[in-house]
């Protein structure tokens, strides 16, 4: 299941970078986003 690793760990670290984004912009935001 090697290939399952492969796909799993760009596709988790893109996901993080999304994540860290939208907390960092909420955070600028006025009221920010709520579901962050």
């Amino acid at each position: 299941a090697s290939h399952v690793v492969k796909l799993f760990v760009p596709v988790s670290l893109c996901m993080l970078i999304v994540i860290i984004t939208i907390k960092t912009t909420s955070s600028y935001t006025p009221g920010g986003v709520t579901w962050a």
